[in-house]
């Protein structure tokens, strides 16, 4: 008998330049992820502009 196999992966990749901008003035300072973490194994981070990690979302 014959045996056949089949996998799929799928990739989403979100780049926003400058939209959190904690600084207190009121404007862009949280960012909502809980309708794209709905996704199974949605992970996200957020670095500042010196590529440091200032969040690291990761399913439990």
């Amino acid at each position: 008998m014959g045996a056949s196999c089949y996998s799929e992966t799928h990739y989403y990749t979100f780049f926003l330049s400058n939209n959190i901008t904690p600084n207190g003035d009121g404007r862009n300072e949280v960012i909502d992820f809980s309708e794209i973490s709905t996704y199974e194994n949605f992970e996200g981070n957020i670095v500042d502009n010196m590529e440091r990690l200032y969040l690291k979302s990761q399913p439990p």
